[in-house]
This record gives structure tokens, C-alpha cells and sequence, in this order.
């Protein structure tokens, strides 16, 4: 009989993680070990299946608290994807989320200077760095505005956001804080 490895965490905490709620996570540290230990040694199948089982609740949830983002997990697992040819022969072809549009400011993605690197990214913003320049760092469209581009905001949700919402947002030179580094 197989034994599910969520059945330790108690399910507000499992909502939790997958709804980037740090503040009920951080009321739980060995239940957040234990989850950020099986994300490591699972991977990405079984957390896509617990995300698709969560979705609609932490979703709600979500939306109402930052009316115009999106918690990490839907970034990795529902958000629209990079469209199929970008990466002819390549098993992530068309299977990687999209990113969010750059406006402007200096910087280059990894994935852009190095034709072997995959584009890795969190909250659809590049990942990693080969050039970073604090002086003139990169700009994408806010989570906002992105999911105004692509229809993807509520009908309520739309009504809550203001112009700051969809102002673009300065990209992390690292994701080392993660993860209390958030964009909200």
C-alpha cells in the first residue's frame, strides 16, 4: 500500500505552501521542511497533481488577499506557456511558463547568453543573471499586467487593481532570500 507523503501536513498548512502564505508557514517550520524536503526528492509530477487537487481554493483564496498575482505553484503549473518551436527538439519545448514582458533597463537572462540554459524563472521573471546591472536594473510588466494581456483576471479581481498594479516592476538581480523574497 503506498503511503501519501502529504498526509503528515496538516492540509491549512499544505494550502499554505502552495498559496506563498509564509505567515501561517512560518507558524509551522517542521511542516515547511517537510514540505520544501519532498518538492526537492519528489519533484515536479507529484506536486503538479497536489497543485491541480488545491488550485481552485487556493486560488480563491489568493486573489482575494493580492488582488492581480498569482502564487508561485500557478506560475510553475498553470500559467500560460512558451509557445511550441522555441526550442526545437528540446523536451521542454513549449512546456516552460511564459515570462513576463520586458519594457525596458539593462540586464540579460542566463537563457539569453547562454543557448544551453534553460529559462528558468519564478513569478514568470528570469531566474538567473549572466549580466545585472543595479544601476539600470531589467523591467517586466507587472503580474497584473500580464494577466490582463492574456484574459486571465477575474471579473472581480479587475475591479480591485489600481494604476500602481500595472506599473512594471524592477526584476531581482538573485533569488537567494527565497523564500521570503515575494512580490507583493
Amino acid at each position: 500500500m503506498k503511503r501519501n507523503p502529504f498526509a503528515v501536513v496538516p492540509q491549512p498548512v499544505l494550502l499554505a505552501y502552495f498559496g506563498d502564505d509564509w505567515e501561517t508557514l512560518e507558524q509551522h517550520p517542521e511542516a515547511l521542511r517537510h514540505l520544501q524536503a519532498l518538492e526537492c526528492i519528489l519533484g515536479e509530477r507529484h506536486f503538479r497533481r497536489v497543485w491541480r487537487a488545491v488550485a481552485p481554493r487556493v486560488l480563491k483564496a489568493f486573489v482575494k488577499r493580492f488582488p492581480g498575482k498569482r502564487p508561485r505553484f500557478w506560475w510553475e503549473f498553470s500559467a500560460p506557456r512558451m509557445p511550441a518551436g522555441l526550442y526545437p527538439g528540446a523536451r521542454f519545448d513549449g512546456r516552460l511558463p511564459q515570462m513576463r514582458r520586458r519594457i525596458g533597463g539593462g540586464g540579460v537572462p542566463m537563457h539569453e547568453a547562454d543557448p544551453c540554459w534553460v529559462p528558468h524563472s519564478r513569478y514568470g521573471l528570469p531566474l538567473k543573471w549572466a549580466d545585472y546591472d543595479p544601476g539600470d536594473p531589467p523591467l517586466y510588466e507587472s503580474q497584473a499586467a500580464f494577466l490582463e494581456r492574456h484574459g486571465l483576471l477575474t471579473p472581480g479581481e479587475s475591479k480591485c487593481l489600481k494604476k500602481k498594479d500595472l506599473e512594471p516592476e524592477v526584476a531581482p538581480e538573485t533569488w537567494a532570500d527565497w523564500p521570503h523574497l515575494t512580490l507583493f
